[in-house]
């Protein structure tokens, strides 16, 4: 907090004021004299003392040797290194330079800033007053420098206890273009000389229509330089009150981290798709996060996140995450090498999914990897890992273990051809219990052991082409891949846990395997091929382009599910565009899936961007197709488009809006804001428009004010569902 300045500037204006008079290395004025029988220097007229980057002017200085006292008067003014100019009337210390006095301080800091007081008084080295004190960072009007500034403090005391580390302000009043507006007897805060100190932090006040007004003063607790604690309890009018507590510990080299809430209230939950209020209940969240660097190699941790229901988490504005993930870990990094072991469980906050998340009891995993031309002009890999998924009572679970060795060389052919190949050979083990199958099936056993063997040869080659031209360079490169697999029956007994959402894109059309997991495996013989290429000017302008599909000589037995682009022996055609022009003031990218057969719009993906003089637009589209069978059987369709335009130097506007132009079409978010901002305060107003059911705990119209005062804070009001509340942040 940049308040601090009141009570420091005259430690600043003392400390540098004794320096300066205890060893001056340049001294300039009309005058000098020297009594020697008092032991007496007077400098008068035009005196100038000059050390370290810093200058004192005065009209008289005088020292006295024997009574240690050392006094300036008239047109006092002393020039800092950091350019903080600071006037007085008179300067005096005395003691050693211990004490000091000085009358009718003002001080312009080099942000623009400025500060009054009747005396400032050093009455220790460690303890200083300022009286009737005066501050602004308001600029001074280059036409009228008296004129009343936007906002100022003021105070009739401000002592900096340096002992104590802590500033205490008596009698303050804030003030807004001269007018008081708020008014305190008496607060305090630490100095910024402690990293912490315990006190109350600045309240958060708010008002909403379904809690009503409520408020929160949190007390900060700093236990040890270790260990510290923030508690509070916010109050509402329409509710019981919620209980806020976060824990910080660290260690030599480990630290621990616990936030949680709790309270006391109803709910609107979704039942079988129907909206439906919930009586009064205990609701609340907590949220760990914690990391021992055991060595140099290893380290562990937990990440824990657990809500009391789906609405909470968003309804309390604490955070807006769909699944929650809960993490124990223990990791091992060794140049090349990794391993892990961890224990995963999931919370999933999505209305109306009905998904039974697993979880991972464990997940482990090793990974290693040789030197590059380390065996036989090649580099080998090993990874393997094992998988144990377990859901509550008798529903289905599964263990798997995975093990892969492979060899990866890369070369050039004598005509420029480059080539990669890669060749691999895996084997998994499944073991299946409480099976799905069997619940509907009596002929089919509960438990289950699968296992299959899978080798893999890929052979990637690519001509990359490059031709410069005046100012630019143009490349191209045409890219063909060869993946061979046995059939591996990918219609086994084994479950598929971490495979079901698979799509075709450029940026996975040459992998080895399409589908995001290890459950299914793309087997037989396939062809990749594609052409991809750009134009590069030294001004820094590109186009880029990326074009190219896929083939499988076996029709049979196609593992990919409708939706996928990869469901046909010819995949579905993708590609990207990219354009970027005039420093990246100008882009455009744009992916695209054309159906291989008929060459119809399967999915459009556009993101352009903008900058024309004040204006900066942003828009994204989205198209895709839907898929009789697949999760999604209706096509999606929707775009959002920003726009943010600065009116003048002090004043600017955002907006944006998502609109879904889908089956069920209509506007889904919408915000607008304006915002002032000069060297003094900013203020942003901010109206947004959530459509979402109320069960989800987010639906509503908020109204969004931030005043930011330069060097104080900001102060926050906002309002949901024509209700206001407010932040006083600091």
């Amino acid at each position: 907090m940049r308040l601090l300045i009141l009570a420091s500037i005259f430690s600043t204006v003392v400390v540098t004021g004794a320096s300066l008079a205890n060893a001056p290395t340049d001294m300039e004025a009309d005058r000098i004299t020297y009594d020697q029988g008092r032991s007496v220097v007077v400098a008068e007229g035009h005196v100038k003392v000059a050390q370290a980057y810093q200058t004192l002017e005065a009209n008289k200085i005088i020292y006295n040797f024997a009574d240690d006292l050392a006094y300036a008067e008239g047109d006092v003014r002393l020039t800092d290194k950091n350019g903080d100019v600071h006037s007085a009337d008179v300067l005096e210390l005395s003691d050693q330079m211990r004490q000091g006095v000085v009358d009718n301080l003002v001080s312009r800091l080099n942000d623009g800033s400025r500060l009054w007081a009747a005396k400032a008084i050093r009455e220790t080295s460690q303890k200083h007053v300022l009286k009737d004190a005066r501050y602004t960072p308001c600029r001074e009007c280059k036409n009228d420098p008296d004129k009343t500034p936007a906002w100022a403090l003021k105070a009739t005391d401000v002592t900096h206890d340096k002992d104590e580390a802590i500033i205490l302000y008596e009698n303050a009043t804030f003030e807004a273009w001269g007018v008081p507006v708020f008014y305190t007897p008496y607060f305090a805060h630490p100095d910024g000389s402690v990293k912490q100190k315990s006190g109350f932090l600045t309240p958060d006040i708010q008002f909403g229509s379904d809690y009503g007004f409520n408020f929160m003063a949190p007390y900060y607790w700093a236990i040890s330089p270790s260990l510290d604690v923030t508690a509070g309890i916010r109050v509402f009018t329409k509710e019981k009150p919620q209980l806020n507590l976060e824990m910080r510990k660290r260690f030599e080299n480990a630290f621990v981290q616990v936030n949680t809430s709790a309270t006391s209230s109803e709910r609107t939950d979704s039942i079988n798709g129907i909206d439906t209020r919930v009586e009064e209940e205990f609701r609340g969240h907590i949220d760990v996060d914690a990391l021992w660097n055991m060595t140099d190699k290893w380290r562990s941790g937990a990440e824990i996140a657990l809500a009391s229901d789906e609405q909470y988490l968003d309804q309390y504005n604490i955070d807006g995450k769909d699944v929650l993930e809960n993490r124990l870990y223990v990791e091992r990094f060794d140049d090349r090498d990794y391993a892990s072991v961890e224990l995963l469980a999931f919370q999933d906050l999505r209305l109306d999914k009905n998904v039974d998340q697993p979880n991972a009891l464990p997940y482990a995993n090793m990974h290693f990897v040789g030197k590059p031309d380390g065996t036989l002009g090649g580099r080998w890999q090993w990874d393997t890992s094992f998988l144990s998924l377990y859901r509550d009572g008798d529903e289905q679970d599964m263990s798997r273990l995975n093990s892969s060795l492979g060899w990866k060389t890369r070369g050039v052919l004598p005509a420029g051809v480059v080539s990669q190949l890669d060749l691999s050979v895996r084997g998994d083990s499944y073991y299946t219990s409480d099976r799905d199958v069997a619940k509907t099936n009596p002929a089919e056993d509960n438990s289950k052991l699968d296992t299959r063997f899978i080798p893999t040869a890929n052979l990637e080659l690519t001509y990359p082409l490059q031709n410069e031209i005046k100012n630019a360079v143009l490349a191209l490169k045409p890219r063909i891949s060869f993946t061979a697999r046995p059939d591996v029956n990918n219609d086994s007994d084994i479950p598929n846990e971490d495979s079901s959402d698979a799509q075709i894109d450029y940026n996975n059309l040459f992998a080895i395997d399409r589908f995001p997991g290890l459950d299914r495996v793309e087997d037989r013989t396939r062809v990749n091929y594609g052409l991809e290429g750009g134009y590069y000017h030294e001004n820094g302008d590109e186009f880029t382009f990326g074009l190219g599909q896929s083939y499988r000589f076996d029709n049979d037995d196609n593992p990919f599910s409708a939706g996928s682009g990869l469901d046909q022996q010819s995949s579905d055609i993708v590609g990207q565009i990219g354009a970027s022009f005039n420093s990246h003031k100008h882009n455009l990218n744009y992916r695209f899936q054309l159906n291989g057969r008929k060459l119809g719009v399967e999915r459009h993906e556009l993101y352009g961007g903008t900058s024309i003089y004040d204006t900066d637009l942003s828009a994204v589209y989205l198209f895709e197709k839907g898929a009789v069978g697949s999760e999604f059987e209706d096509s999606r369709e929707q775009v959002q488009v920003s726009a943010n335009h600065k009116i003048n130097e002090t004043w600017s506007t955002s907006s944006s809006i998502l609109y879904d132009l889908g089956q069920d079409e209509g506007m889904r978010e919408g915000r607008v804001g304006i915002t002032y901002n000069d060297d003094c305060f900013g203020v942003t107003t901010e109206v947004e428009r959530d459509l979402q059911r109320d069960s989800t705990g987010a639906s509503d119209t908020s109204v969004f004010i931030r005043l930011f005062l330069k060097n104080l804070g900001e102060f926050e009001t906002k309002a949901y569902d024509h209700s206001t509340t407010s932040d006083l942040n600091e």
